[in-house]
């Protein structure tokens, strides 16, 4: 069973046995578009986990910054103390660690990034599958880009 309807000039048909929307327009098939696909989740939905990752962002940075001020804190107070001398130590491996790790992940995207490199330029690809390796690339560069920029802020001093 489908019902019609109009909305801001464009003609919309909902496949209720199916409960899909469909807009269409111009000619008839033409253009088709699934709204609420039970595959893709709803807009509102990926509205409301983008604020939820904006936030937990927001979050993120705002530890960053109190680890680094902690840091510097518990930096000048173990002179007098021996016991924050063991927390600057812990502090400054796992610091260390998460340094570590952070090169392995960089060099790791460096090595993918030069494999789509040359399997982009092997010329067996068709025009849809070199697209597609392109993206991924530059989405894996972009990911390079936040993780060399993470490093810098680990190494830099408070």
């Amino acid at each position: 069973m489908i019902s019609e309807y109009s909305n801001d000039g464009h003609d919309y048909f909902e496949d209720l046995r199916n409960k899909r929307e469909k807009k269409e327009k111009g000619k008839p098939h033409d253009n088709l578009v699934f709204i609420n696909n039970p595959i893709m989740p709803d807009i509102e939905e990926i509205a409301e986990r983008d604020k939820k990752l904006l936030v937990l962002r927001d979050l993120l940075l705002k530890n960053k910054e109190e680890l680094k001020v902690n840091e510097s804190k518990i930096e000048s107070e173990a002179k007098n103390n021996g016991y924050l001398k063991d927390v600057l130590k812990n502090y400054r491996d796992y610091k260390s660690y998460i340094i570590t790790m952070k090169k392995k992940q960089k060099e790791a995207m460096d090595n993918i990034s030069q494999h789509l490199e040359k399997i982009s330029n092997e010329n067996n690809l068709s025009e849809g599958n070199l697209e597609r390796i392109k993206l991924e690339q530059n989405q894996i560069l972009d990911e390079l880009d936040k993780v060399k920029k993470e490093l810098k802020e680990l190494t830099l001093k408070p």
